[in-house]
């Protein structure tokens, strides 16, 4: 088998967040803030970590009467209050990957741009934390996807040294890009968009849910 790792993205890869991201700001968030945000100018703070996403806040949404921090921290609290009743939304497939990866000795590390604490938190309440020996958090980079960044500190956290050899998971334009910009095989999970539309050929293989990926990486 030539692969010996594998990097998972978190949100809108394992579990089904992103949605909950646009509906919060759609609905609740933006009724309290006053202020109306478009789907498509959320769409492009997926996969941006925190700061970033902070940054570019201004551009997409002029004239909203609230900081970028000061939304985001809305939404942190919508999220826990949502997952407090509801549990993390867990994608199809993501148990029975993790399984077979375990049975097949592939290491794996979560890298994905929420904080590290928030993610340990969202892996913890779907019973899958123990499946990752690394998780990387967007607050233990200085560059945010789509630089290669994040999964090369992932990639080392696990103790390899060639990004060939480690897959990355992704369901995101700049997931798909960083992965590409690092020189890893980028195996893409649609979520809310499919990045290969507009960008065909940096992806390694396109799966329609995470359990698909067993049979690609056996005939790898």
């Amino acid at each position: 088998m030539k692969f010996n790792a594998a990097i998972f993205d978190m949100d809108g890869l394992m579990f089904d967040t992103e949605e909950l991201f646009l509906r919060a700001f759609e609905g609740d968030i933006g009724k309290a803030v006053g202020y109306r945000f478009t789907r498509e100018g959320m769409k492009q703070l997926i996969g941006l970590n925190r700061p970033a996403a902070i940054e570019k806040f201004p551009q997409l949404f002029p004239g909203c009467p609230e900081s970028g921090e000061a939304c985001l921290q809305r939404y942190r609290a919508w999220m826990d209050d949502y997952i407090r009743e509801n549990g993390v939304p867990v994608k199809p497939g993501l148990r029975e990957l993790l399984a077979w990866l375990k049975q097949a000795h592939i290491l794996c590390a979560v890298a994905t741009s929420t904080f590290t604490n928030v993610a340990i938190g969202y892996l913890k309440n779907a019973g899958v934390l123990n499946c990752f020996a690394a998780i990387v958090g967007g607050d233990q980079v200085s560059r945010s996807k789509p630089d290669p960044e994040i999964f090369q500190l992932a990639m080392r956290a696990l103790g390899k040294q060639t990004p060939e050899t480690c897959l990355v998971f992704e369901d995101s334009r700049n997931g798909l890009l960083a992965g590409a910009n690092g020189g890893f095989p980028v195996i893409v999970v649609p979520d809310l968009f499919d990045p290969t539309l507009e960008l065909p050929g940096l992806c390694y293989a396109k799966c329609a849910r995470l359990d698909e990926a067993i049979d690609v990486i056996q005939n790898s």
